[in-house]
C-alpha cells in the first residue's frame, strides 16, 4: 500500500512539472493574432548572431505589448549573463527609472528618463561604487539644484566621495557661488555668478589650507614654487633616530618630534620621498610626494 501511494505521488508530481513546464514555455516569446510580439520575451544570442553573444546567452528580455516594449527591460553584456542596463519603457521609448552597470556588476549610473530628458537626480559612480556625479534636474530636464562632481578615486580607502566641483543651478542657470577643490579638500577656485549666470569674480587658491580649521589657502599669486625644495636645514635633523645619511634613506623629524620627511635623499636633499606639513597646532594638513627632487603630487589624508 505504501509503495502504491509513493509511486502515485511521484507520478502526480511528474505530471505537474511536465504540464507546468509546457504552460510556462507557452507564455514566452509569443506572437499575437496580428503577428506582433506579445507578452514576456527573452532574446538570445542565436537571435542576433552578428552581435557576438553566446548562442544561449541572453541579449535582452522584457515585455512586449502589441509589438512595442513596455515595462521593465533588461539588457546584457556580451557574456550573456551580466546585466548592463535595466530600465522602463513606454511604447518602445525609454520612460522612467533606469540603471546602468559595469561588467563587474557594480552600479554605474541611475536616474529617471522621460520624454527624452533626465528628471530628478541623476547620479554616476566609478567601478568601486564611489560617487562621481550628483545632478538634480527639473521636470523639464534642466539642471536645478546643487550639482556636485567628485574625484574618480579607485582606492578602496576612498569610500567617502571627495568633492571636486560644485555649483548651484536654477532652471538651468548657474547662480551664486561655485567651488573647485583640490583632492586634499582645500578650495582650488571660487567663482561667483550673478542671477543671469554671468561670472562676476574668480579667485584661485593654493593647496596649502589648514584643514579642518579652514578650507581656504593662500591666493594663487602667493603660492610657493612647488619645483623648489623647501629649505629644511640640517638643524632639524637633531631628532633623527639614527645618523643622517646624505645619500640614502632617512626619516626626518622637526623640533616637535613630528616626522617631516621620509624617504630617499640625494646630497642631503629630499629626492624621492614624502614631505609632511603641519599647522600651528601641529595638526597634519598636507602630505606631498616628491620625485627626482621635485614636487610630484599631494596625497589624501587618511585616519
Amino acid at each position: 500500500m505504501r509503495s502504491f501511494l509513493f509511486h502515485l505521488i511521484i507520478s502526480c508530481a511528474a505530471m505537474f512539472f511536465h504540464v507546468y513546464g509546457f504552460a510556462q514555455a507557452d507564455t514566452l516569446n509569443q506572437l499575437n493574432e496580428d503577428g506582433k510580439k506579445e507578452g514576456y520575451w527573452i532574446l538570445y544570442g542565436a537571435d542576433f548572431p552578428e552581435r557576438g553573444y553566446p548562442i544561449d546567452g541572453r541579449v535582452e528580455e522584457g515585455t512586449y505589448v502589441k509589438g512595442l516594449k513596455n515595462g521593465v527591460w533588461k539588457k546584457y553584456f556580451k557574456d550573456g549573463e551580466t546585466v548592463r542596463l535595466e530600465g522602463n519603457y513606454t511604447n518602445n521609448r525609454p520612460n522612467g527609472a533606469y540603471k546602468k552597470y559595469y561588467d563587474n556588476g557594480q552600479l554605474m549610473e541611475e536616474g529617471i528618463f522621460t520624454s527624452g530628458k533626465s528628471i530628478e537626480v541623476h547620479t554616476k559612480y566609478n567601478r568601486n561604487g564611489v560617487l562621481l556625479q550628483s545632478r538634480p534636474h527639473s521636470i523639464d530636464g534642466r539642471e536645478d539644484g546643487l550639482v556636485c562632481f567628485y574625484y574618480d578615486s579607485l582606492s578602496a580607502k576612498d569610500s567617502i566621495p571627495q568633492l571636486e566641483f560644485q555649483y548651484q543651478k536654477v532652471k538651468g542657470v548657474t547662480i551664486g557661488q561655485a567651488m573647485r577643490y583640490f583632492y586634499s579638500g582645500c578650495v582650488k577656485e571660487l567663482i561667483m555668478y550673478n542671477e543671469d549666470g554671468i561670472v562676476e569674480s574668480r579667485v584661485a587658491y593654493c593647496d596649502d589650507c589648514m584643514l579642518p580649521v579652514d578650507s581656504l589657502g593662500s591666493q594663487f599669486k602667493w603660492c610657493y614654487n612647488e619645483d623648489v625644495m623647501p629649505n629644511y636645514e640640517p638643524i632639524l635633523y637633531r631628532n633623527q633616530k639614527v645618523p643622517f645619511n646624505p645619500d640614502g634613506d632617512n626619516k626626518v623629524f622637526n623640533e616637535n618630534d613630528l616626522i617631516v620627511m621620509d624617504g630617499a635623499f640625494k646630497k642631503s636633499r629630499l629626492w624621492k620621498s614624502k614631505l609632511y606639513k603641519y599647522n600651528a597646532k601641529n595638526q597634519l594638513v598636507r602630505i606631498e610626494q616628491w620625485r627626482m627632487g621635485k614636487y610630484h603630487s599631494t596625497m589624501p589624508l587618511t585616519d
